[in-house]
């Protein structure tokens, strides 16, 4: 399980090139549970606010990061748990798991809609490991 909560205060792509290192480190050995707050914005008005906020460049706030994450998912084998779900609202879809689809189902899974003195919603997904055939 790699869990990660990144940073907004950075340039998406130093944030996209760090999950890209943590989850090479680990995919080819285990499977991969890739999960936490990654702050992948996926609106450009969104992008501009906090990129003015932030003091991100004009360049980096025209990149979709959701969709370079989804991206960056399906390139290395992950299955997406939870697509299109506003989990900090109203930012938008900041927090993910990501699954090597080869080793895991999906039993369910559930948005935790009540906040729980947290500013995002929690997502909850009941997995089950699968047995590599011999």
């Amino acid at each position: 399980v790699i869990n990660c909560h990144l940073p907004v205060v950075c340039k998406i792509r130093e944030r996209h090139a760090y999950i890209a290192s943590v989850f090479k480190k680990h995919r080819d050995t285990n499977p991969v549970i890739l999960c936490g707050d990654f702050n992948t914005f996926g609106n450009f008005l969104i992008n501009v606010v906090a990129g003015w906020m932030f003091r991100v460049a004009c360049s980096e706030m025209r990149i979709n990061e959701l969709k370079l994450f989804k991206r960056f998912a399906h390139d290395n084998g992950l299955s997406l748990l939870f697509e299109n779900v506003i989990t900090y609202p109203p930012m938008g879809h900041l927090d993910h798991i990501a699954i090597s689809e080869k080793d895991f189902q999906l039993a369910d899974k559930e948005v935790l809609r009540a906040l729980h003195k947290s500013d995002h919603r929690g997502l909850l997904a009941d997995l089950v490991l699968i047995k590599p055939t011999q």
